[in-house]
């Protein structure tokens, strides 16, 4: 059977903004590509940033360039994997799939937003035949091996009543997949020098999945809904030749492992660092991660810096225990404190996860958050508005009237305040105030500062005007830039 699996983009009245591209590879198509064909489907992956990119951001051209590639490749199934801030661009796409293909292709969605939301979404595009609840790679699989039956686990037909569904059981055995197929990407594109991937340093990146799913489950996060409760991992071995195919073909010089929490299990980092070492790949590899606050042990950070590890992701997210509690994170101001300190220790960069908006939070937890992210100084910061994403907790205590009032697009950024959604013990009008002050006077410097601090000597044209925007707020707001934990 031809598949063609789709990765869209968040919509163009939403995205892109700026200069902000992520050149990853999709992760979950790449693997699921390669288990079709290993089971002699013929398949074609399609990313739309990388056609968007190659049209200069021209949609009609990109549109067109997708007919044409529908009309050549002619697929009988044709899958898109839709987080919720590109749900919207994907029903378009499948609306543009169905006119070109009629009734001679099935046309699937998956991910997060279908898991949570089946019925919605296929209400909402009707020119979607099924949703894929859960992991959806060995459901995929069985629809192209037998097509679209009701009986299939995971899958969600959109013409037949179906009561009782439930999703696909989690694959137990990671390695049962095989290595993701690269070959389908555009590595050349993916693998370019750029700064977005292991935040601001021009590396030529790929990123890598080793493990799925988190240990925690806190209530903003919509992760669990495909990856399932607790973690289950790829063997060392696995891993180990991963990172050897990626060295082997492709002139790559650092990776981003985009594990939920890469020491969920202690000892296997261990064993993958010291096998890093032992292949000597640390002297030509360099590498981030994300962690969990309460797995920061200065060994383990001293671990991984002498493997390659250059930067450890955290969700910091408050400094106000109170709140960390009231979003399930199970870590506390004292932990995250520890964290950045021990990591700075370890010669290693601070990732600083930051979000404001939490249930609850006041004008002076705002205050002591950006105090707290003066105290550990992180070389690179990422800050948000709460976002209820569906499928979570924070989603189900929504009202009716407030659910329909969200717009799938504006999930693109996340920084974005959110008219209507306000969770915290302030006025609407004091959290807007608050929330854009503190983003307009003390994030976005911020992360301006960092990016010309890592950008050296490089003169290009966004960097000089970037430079040209420093200076003009520190010239405006001496103080505020005085006061920037650079």
């Amino acid at each position: 059977m031809r598949v063609l699996l789709i990765a869209p983009t968040p919509p163009a009245c939403h995205w892109p903004q700026g200069v902000f591209f992520y050149s990853v590879v999709p992760t979950e198509l790449a693997h699921c590509a390669a288990l079709l064909g290993q089971h002699g489907h013929h398949v074609r992956l399609e990313q739309r940033e990388i056609s968007l990119l190659r049209e200069s951001f021209d949609w009609t051209k990109a549109d067109a360039r997708f007919e044409a590639l529908l009309r050549k490749f002619s697929p009988e199934l044709v899958v898109f994997f839709a987080p919720t801030a590109t749900a919207d661009e994907a029903f378009r796409l499948a609306g543009i799939t169905r006119s070109v293909l009629g009734a001679s292709a099935n046309i699937l969605l998956c991910g997060p937003h279908a898991t949570a939301l089946p019925e919605q979404t296929l209400a909402d595009c009707p020119s979607l035949d099924a949703v894929m609840i859960g992991e959806w790679e060995w459901t995929l699989l069985e629809a192209a091996n037998n097509g679209l039956t009701p009986g299939i686990t995971g899958l969600r037909c959109a013409t037949v009543s179906q009561k009782g569904w439930v999703p696909r059981p989690a694959c137990t055995d990671l390695d049962s997949l095989p290595m993701p197929a690269w070959d389908l990407c555009d590595m050349d594109y993916i693998t370019n020098r750029h700064r977005w991937l292991i935040r601001w340093l021009p590396l030529r990146t790929i990123n890598l999945r080793t493990s799925r799913g988190c240990p925690n489950a806190c209530s903003f996060c919509a992760a669990p809904l495909t990856a399932g409760a607790g973690v289950r991992f790829h063997s060392v071995e696995y891993v180990t030749e991963m990172l050897a195919r990626a060295l082997q073909n492709y002139p790559v010089e650092a990776v981003l492992f985009e594990d939920e929490t890469f020491a969920a299990d202690e000892a296997r980092l261990r064993r993958l660092c010291e096998t890093i070492q032992t292949r000597g790949w640390h002297r030509r590899l360099q590498w981030a991660c994300c962690l969990r606050t309460d797995q920061a042990c200065p060994d383990l950070l001293r671990t991984m810096k002498a493997a390659g590890c250059i930067q450890v992701e955290y969700g910091f997210e408050t400094a106000s225990n109170t709140l960390l509690q009231a979003i399930g994170k199970n870590t506390t101001v004292e932990q995250n404190l520890a964290a950045a300190r021990h990591t700075r220790e370890a010669g290693l960069r601070v990732y600083a996860n930051i979000m404001f908006g939490l249930p609850g939070e006041t004008a002076l937890d705002m205050r002591n958050t950006l105090n707290f992210i003066r105290a550990i100084r992180p070389e690179v910061i990422s800050a948000s508005a709460m976002a209820p994403f569906p499928g979570t907790a924070l989603f189900r205590d929504l009202s009716e009237a407030q659910k329909k009032r969200l717009q799938w697009g504006a999930y693109t950024y996340l920084d974005q305040f959110r008219s209507g959604f306000n969770p915290t013990a302030m006025s609407d009008a004091q959290w807007r105030s608050k929330y854009l002050q503190v983003q307009k006077h003390f994030i976005k410097p911020l992360i301006l500062r960092q990016i010309l601090r890592d950008a050296g000597n490089d003169s290009s044209a966004v960097i000089q005007y970037w430079r040209k925007r420093w200076r003009r707020f520190c010239h405006r707001h001496p103080l505020k830039a005085w006061r920037l934990p650079v």
